[in-house]
């Protein structure tokens, strides 16, 4: 059944993205024993739903997804963890860090790159084909109309840039029209990006299918379903 339903009056004509095809994902037994109580969070005591964006603390068992790359999300300063699902991949990912502009981060610029499209910007396919796949990946956290205001800064600056090949998203918050049109088609949320970034790199070696971190969509897979069970 399509889920293509509209959910916003701020967007006429927005409609619910088709969630992910066949995702092997870990059951969601435990989110859903929780119920939609919100209980305070044993590290800051702020009341939460089913996590706490701002500890990265689960209120249930998880899965754990090792990834092929070291990935460092940079959270834009004025970005609202409790809205954004960079903290899904704090949660999620074994091989996954938090950080913002403002903690001065070092980086190796002959292992590290950026997630970033545009000049210069390599597949995993092509970073494979020419023995420069990096260690570790910095994904910015934040709208794409803030995304610049962390890539001209240093050390981001400096970094080269991975692109992605495929980047349809699911995420159900709309993007503005003030971005232009590849980023409307294309653009994604941040665990998304991450998803799709772990699952090229694995698949650049010419594997035909990857499920290895299907289970970085496990919140999203289950607040997508929220949403569109709320809007029908």
């Amino acid at each position: 059944m399509s889920t293509m339903i509209e959910i916003t009056r701020r967007k006429p004509g927005f409609k619910l993205p088709e969630q992910h095809a066949g995702l092997r994902l870990s059951s969601h037994a435990p989110l859903t024993a929780l119920g939609s109580t919100r209980q305070p969070c044993p590290r800051c005591n702020h009341s939460r739903l089913y996590f706490c964006p701002e500890c990265f603390f689960p209120f249930c068992p998880t899965p754990k997804v090792i990834l092929p790359v070291n990935v460092e999300v940079m959270v834009h300063p004025h970005e609202k963890l409790p809205k954004s699902t960079g903290a899904h991949a704090a949660i999620l990912g074994g091989n996954i860090s938090m950080s913002r502009v403002e903690d001065h981060p070092v980086y190796d610029p002959e292992t590290t790159m950026v997630l970033y499209p545009g000049e210069g910007a390599l597949t995993a396919r092509e970073l494979l084909e020419i023995g420069q796949l990096p260690q570790r990946v910095v994904v910015i956290d934040s709208s794409w109309n803030k995304s610049n205001g962390v890539l001209i800064r240093e050390p981001v600056g400096k970094l080269r840039r991975i692109k992605l090949e495929t980047s349809v998203s699911a995420f159900w918050r709309f993007k503005t029209t003030r971005c232009d049109d590849e980023v409307l088609n294309k653009g994604c949320s941040t665990i998304e990006a991450i998803f799709f970034l772990c699952r090229e790199i694995h698949m650049a070696g010419g594997e035909k299918e990857c499920h290895c971190f299907d289970n970085l969509l496990w919140y999203f897979d289950f607040f997508h379903k929220k949403v569109l069970e709320n809007h029908t």
